[in-house]
């Protein structure tokens, strides 16, 4: 007659719900630890690379700003080309016309920079950028700003920078032209609350003072 041992049991129903608990429990610490810092990499990455961007759009715009204004014309140094000189972004997430900052003079619309953008198969470039501009006479300043929004991961953040450069002697070689006619103008799309909207931007993280306020589009050099 076989004896059973009745210190050889098996786990208890209590016993397994309390393991599967903890297994349970473990995972999702772990699942979390890897969230946030996936979730910081791509924070971190978008950070440097918003900037690398912004940077590049803002050099080039100034840059070509700075020298199509000052070129020496018939007198007084201004454009000799033609009467206007307009800066813009052709604000697009296509895979075939992606944002690029251009410039128009006469009737030649050309790339000053054009970014090579990491597109993919689905046709959407990684970042949607806009350029808005604001000429204050007073100091004789260019002020603008630039949005970048991410096309690839879906956020509703914006990354906001803004700069600004002197444009030297204008005032002086404005009473100097002789048809008296130079100026900056602003105009096109105004930085509103609206717009950005239209365009898929997210206004939640600006203050009321940075809309509304005077920033277009586009600017244009009157010679």
């Amino acid at each position: 007659m076989k004896r059973l041992n009745k210190h050889k049991l098996g786990f208890s129903l209590l016993e397994m719900v309390l393991v599967l608990a903890i297994i349970c429990l473990l995972g999702g610490v772990i699942g979390g630890i890897c969230l946030a810092i996936s979730n910081s990499f791509i924070t971190t990455y978008n950070i440097d690379d918003s900037s690398d961007y912004a940077l590049l759009f803002s050099r080039g715009f100034e840059n070509s700003f700075l020298a199509k204004s000052q070129k020496s014309g018939a007198s007084n140094s201004i454009p000799a080309a033609s009467n206007t000189v307009t800066w813009y972004v052709n604000g697009s997430t296509s895979i075939s016309s992606y944002p690029t900052l251009r410039c128009v003079e006469g009737s030649s619309d050309t790339a000053v920079f054009e970014p090579q953008f990491l597109g993919g198969s689905d046709g959407v470039y990684k970042w949607d950028i806009l350029m808005f501009y604001k000429w204050d006479a007073a100091s004789e300043r260019v002020l603008y700003r630039i949005l970048m929004k991410d096309n690839k991961n879906g956020t509703n953040f914006t990354y906001f920078y803004e700069g600004g450069f002197w444009v030297p002697r204008f005032t002086d070689r404005k009473v100097n032209n002789s048809s008296n006619s130079m100026n900056i103008i602003c105009s096109g799309d105004q930085m509103t609350s609206g717009y950005l909207s239209t365009r898929g931007f997210s206004t939640a993280q600006f203050t009321g003072n940075q809309l509304n306020d005077g920033f277009y589009s586009k600017i244009e050099f009157h010679s």
